[in-house]
């Protein structure tokens, strides 16, 4: 009797934390993956640990972590959420404030580049999503974040003041030529 007593409270006290999870996420803070209603380094910590293979996510912290909103919880997203707390993007890049989100629906063909090559946005795809469910395509959009110098690159894109990024990578043109060999 005590056993089923004990069994049917903890059963409760779970269905409580649960509910008041999902309550605390119903404002959809987009990066505060601990719920402690900030976004801060503690939460760049949960999305690295959980990129790495380190770390565990609940449900909800896994909705808070998709930052770019492309249901992959990446190194995209922690770059960006890591930019966002440290100060270098004024907004979560998922974020659009007023009449919808940007939502890339495809990446560039090629994420990959030797040292000095441009940047190629060939098979890039850029569209506004907005609360009505209308998603219409975003064509007047700019970038920044590019030099063709070895290492790992934040492509910020802007688009009707909201802004959304991805990331490619740069490797030395040194590397490149001793592997050929």
């Amino acid at each position: 009797m005590k056993t089923t007593r004990l069994v049917a409270s903890l059963l409760c006290v779970a269905a409580l934390v649960c509910a008041l999870s999902s309550s605390i996420y119903a404002g959809e803070l987009y990066g505060d993956i601990d719920f402690d209603g900030d976004v801060d380094y503690d939460d760049c910590r949960l999305i690295l640990d959980y990129v790495s293979g380190s770390g565990f996510l609940l449900p909800a912290q896994i909705d808070a972590a998709d930052i770019d909103g492309d249901k992959n919880i990446n190194s995209a997203d922690a770059a960006q959420l890591f930019h966002y707390v440290s100060g270098a993007l004024s907004v979560i890049p998922y974020v659009h404030r007023g009449r919808g989100r940007l939502a890339i629906m495809s990446y560039p063909d090629k994420t990959e580049y030797t040292e000095g090559e441009s940047l190629d946005l060939t098979g890039f795809s850029l569209m506004i999503v907005y609360q009505n469910g209308d998603i219409l395509p975003a064509e007047d959009y700019t970038y920044t974040g590019y030099t063709p110098t070895p290492g790992v690159k934040i492509i910020v894109v802007s688009c009707a003041g909201a802004k959304v990024a991805f990331v490619v990578t740069v490797f030395p043109a040194e590397n490149v030529s001793e592997a050929e060999n």
